[in-house]
């Protein structure tokens, strides 16, 4: 199932919910491990629903908070998973503010699909693509279908990747504002392309697409940055 579909549905089907707010509040230090709540309030089927959730990455604290707020209407999103997130800075700007794209893959059990979503930093970006998701595994045309869908086009699968580019591999602790720590630790490295997965519990990966003449100063600047363990060039993780 294609992007086609996607559109189709679109103009097929209203969205089953629609968001009112979200909020998020962090904290860590003092030998506490990171963390965040995720507050969110959206309407669905004329109701005004609330859901809080904890966690540490920003696509499963807000699934978490998602899937508590509608499960009273849609007690199916009960079985909603995020699979994998993939994020990536599309645009940076002369005032240091990014352009975040973010696509998760979420899966129920006998389906996966794929939703992208964007925004001006990684919580927001988050948000799209998991509210893209979750209104997609509500929809009729997805419970008909199988296999892997696409609901938005991602701009970063089948790109072209640079030649002359190198990927960082990086080993850190997850954190609800990992990401956004990685962003401003790079901030002047123009960053090809990002891929963040937490591993389990203490342990997340990401691979940094960097050009390759900006390889020694990328990986200089991570080896510093808060949350990151180690950074090995991908070659030398996987020779």
């Amino acid at each position: 199932m294609g992007n086609e579909g996607h559109s189709e549905l679109c103009e097929a089907e209203p969205p089953h919910f629609e968001l009112e707010f979200w909020r998020v509040i962090t904290g860590g230090g003092g030998g506490c491990a990171p963390a965040c709540d995720a507050t969110v309030r959206v309407r669905a089927r004329g109701m005004k629903l609330l859901g809080t959730a904890d966690g540490s990455s920003p696509t499963e604290t807000f699934a978490r908070s998602l899937r508590t707020a509608l499960s009273p209407v849609y007690p199916q999103t009960a079985g909603f998973e995020v699979a994998d997130t993939h994020v990536s800075v599309l645009e940076r700007r002369h005032d240091t503010t990014a352009r975040v794209h973010a696509c998760v893959e979420v899966r129920d059990g006998s389906r996966l699909w794929r939703s992208a979503g964007a925004g001006v930093e990684v919580w927001a970006a988050c948000w799209d693509a998991l509210a893209n998701a979750f209104n997609f595994g509500l929809s009729g045309t997805a419970a008909e279908g199988s296999g892997v869908a696409t609901t938005t086009e991602d701009p970063l699968r089948g790109a072209p990747r640079a030649e002359d580019a190198t990927t960082l591999a990086v080993t850190l602790r997850p954190s609800r504002r990992a990401l956004a720590r990685i962003a401003a630790t790079l901030s002047s490295v123009d960053v090809l392309d990002l891929r963040y997965t937490v591993l389990g519990v203490g342990q997340a990966a990401a691979e940094i697409q960097v050009p390759r003449e900006a390889s020694a100063r990328a990986r200089a600047r991570l080896s510093r940055a808060v949350d990151v363990l180690a950074v090995t060039d991908a070659r030398e993780a996987h020779p």
